[in-house]
C-alpha cells in the first residue's frame, strides 16, 4: 500500500469516519 498516493489514504479515513462526519 506504500505505492498508494496519500489521497487514497485520506478517502479511507474519511470513509472510515463517514458514519460520524455525514458528508
Amino acid at each position: 500500500m506504500k505505492n498508494r498516493p496519500e489521497g487514497f489514504l485520506k478517502a479511507k479515513f474519511i470513509a472510515h469516519h463517514s458514519e460520524q462526519f455525514d458528508y
